[in-house]
């Protein structure tokens, strides 16, 4: 058995393929097994609990995002990481990306920054 890590950073997803020995032999000179739409392959794992590590490595540590809604004046923060979504686009449709942190704290001054600024704007 063969296992492929599959990546599509953008989007935030990831996932595992698994592939016989035969069908490995049989992809492997036409192209077709690199070939999965807006991912890329990050890694080809001879076993599962390698594949799994390599999936959990793409996680990396959580980020404290701080994102504004500038038309309705809101702010807030969610803690991402590599695999929740699409969020440095557009999972949170008119919000965008102002911030990101390693640390709760850095996130919650931002927001209460950005809080201030619209305050004083109404």
């Amino acid at each position: 058995m063969k296992y492929q890590v599959c990546y599509n950073r953008a989007a935030g997803e990831a996932n595992i393929i698994k592939w016989s020995d035969e069908e490995w032999e049989n992809c492997e000179e036409s192209g077709v097994r690199n070939q999965y739409g807006h991912s890329n392959v990050v890694a080809e794992c001879d076993t599962q609990p390698e594949a799994d590590k390599q999936f959990e490595a793409l996680k990396g540590d959580p980020v404290y995002a701080v994102f504004v809604n500038y038309s309705a004046g809101e702010v807030f923060m969610s803690v991402e990481d590599g695999l929740t979504g699409n969020w440095r686009g557009s999972k949170y449709g008119y919000s965008s990306l102002v911030g990101e942190h390693d640390s709760r704290d850095g996130a919650e001054e931002e927001v209460f920054s950005w809080e201030k600024h619209f305050g004083a704007l109404s």
